[in-house]
């Protein structure tokens, strides 16, 4: 599943965004995982600033340790690990595939090898 969101107006940095949609994963993974009867999950970042913000104890500024605290309380930084950006199925909304392309694109229907 993947789903892309309009920066807001209000200046924020590419890993500040990248954060917010590790929010959004980790809210959407939980309500699945209720929804499903699961138990866990692995969620996918290909931020690796992201995942050491999520999996570090080293203090940040308020913006970072509130969301770490709730991206951390919905899942555990545990089941977080890095995908690098080209094998990443979720980065094709955003790379201006025609509908050929993708029709024919194997990272999305396959996923990475």
């Amino acid at each position: 599943m993947a789903k892309n969101r309009v920066a807001p107006i209000k200046g924020m940095t590419l890993p500040q965004l990248e954060l917010m949609a590790a929010v959004l994963g980790a809210r959407l993974g939980r309500h699945l995982l209720d929804e499903l009867g699961m138990e866990r999950a692995v969620y996918w970042s290909d931020s690796q600033i992201v995942i050491h913000w999520i999996c570090s104890e080293k203090q940040q500024n308020k913006f970072i340790k509130n969301r770490r605290t709730e991206i951390n309380d919905l899942t555990g930084s545990k089941d977080w690990r890095y995908v690098p950006t080209l094998s990443n199925p979720a980065d094709l909304q955003t790379r201006g595939l025609s509908a050929k392309e993708f029709q024919d694109n194997t990272l999305w229907f396959q996923g990475p090898d």
